[in-house]
């Protein structure tokens, strides 16, 4: 699943509206939209943790969705 399916898959676990999402990310409402829907492809790791954070994501999530973006996942305490 590629990043846009993860987020759409996410969202709609959480039951969250792009607003709703925007509004605990800070991440504007129409990029989310572009991401989702296959526009923009390759968002920024900083974005991916703010929509992260905003999902209320565990680490094992949030890592598979920065990989899926191509970026570095992050450190995990052991």
């Amino acid at each position: 699943m590629g990043i846009a399916g993860q987020l759409k898959y996410w969202r709609a676990e959480r039951a969250f509206t792009f607003r709703q999402l925007s509004d605990r990310s800070c991440v504007d409402v129409a990029y989310l939209h572009r991401l989702e829907n296959n526009i923009a492809t390759r968002p920024g790791r900083n974005v991916l943790l703010r929509v992260s954070i905003g999902l209320g994501l565990d680490i094992e999530n949030t890592n598979e969705l920065l990989m899926v973006a191509g970026h570095v996942p992050l450190r995990m305490m052991n």
